[in-house]
């Protein structure tokens, strides 16, 4: 099975690595590519003004002019108060499709990697905002893809949880997951934590679980790739972890609608 990679990086973003061709030729496992790069409104993102759109439109219609399976795409950092920004930029562009993710609370970045620094009502204040965020980027119906759901364990291991922040964690994710299932957005299963196994999917497992007996259906894989060698990691366990969970099939996020 041939799968598309929905959440790849390049240096059109600035964390990204290999330029857009530098992922071509694609390996045995990925039939097609979604370039997704930061399109960051808040001034404390990493890739805040970075992004030089008509170069990036230029480089994905050149290899598309090759005949190479690619997608254009953006992955917005959601926030309340730059979502007038956002609506008008994904109004002006006619990207193929959009992930929303949520990575900036209160100046601090849940995916980045440094641990969150607080005692347990520093981290249950972080976590209602980031389920807050992510339920008003649903509000908007501006995205195609919700992205990497429960990112914040990057910055809050789920094995420091407490009893309060994980009982929370639990209802909340149960809460967001049936909400999803009833809602025409895809959700992205990231493989970014994950090497050869399916153990470090984001969301988990079990939101995935929950999500399919609520009825949700709609899933793609991203492996958030920002250099060419991890394009498609772990695809064929993640593949085989959906099959278990009951998933009969992928979706590929395409062009989407005009913003409303």
């Amino acid at each position: 099975m041939r799968f598309f990679d929905a959440h790849v990086h390049t240096t059109f973003s600035r964390d990204g690595k290999t330029p857009p061709a530098g992922y071509f030729p694609l390996p045995g496992e990925v039939g097609g590519v979604g370039f997704c790069e930061h399109l960051d409104f808040l001034p404390c993102c990493g890739s805040y003004g970075f992004l030089d759109l008509p170069a990036y439109f230029a480089a994905v219609s050149a290899l598309r002019d090759k005949g190479l399976p690619v997608f254009c795409g953006v992955e917005v950092d959601y926030h309340r108060s730059v979502e007038p920004d956002i609506r008008q930029a994904l109004r002006d562009n006619a990207f193929d499709y959009t992930i929303g993710s949520v990575h900036m609370i209160g100046g601090f970045s849940v995916s980045g990697g440094a641990l969150f620094p607080g005692g347990e009502p520093e981290r249950l204040n972080l976590l209602r905002q980031y389920f807050d965020e992510t339920n008003a980027l649903l509000d908007t119906g501006l995205f195609a893809v919700l992205g990497h759901v429960g990112i914040f364990r990057r910055t809050l291991p789920e094995e420091g949880f407490s009893p309060v922040e994980r009982a929370f964690v639990e209802f909340a994710e149960t809460a967001l997951a049936e909400r999803l299932a009833g809602l025409p957005i895809l959700v992205e299963v990231n493989t970014s934590g994950c090497r050869e196994d399916a153990r470090m999917t984001t969301p988990r497992p079990r939101f995935l679980e929950t999500y399919f007996r609520a009825g949700g259906r709609s899933v793609c894989l991203g492996s958030d790739a920002h250099e060419a060698t991890a394009l498609g990691r772990a695809f064929p366990a993640v593949w085989e972890l959906l099959r278990g969970i009951g998933f009969e099939a992928l979706t590929s996020p395409g062009r989407s609608a005009s913003a409303p």
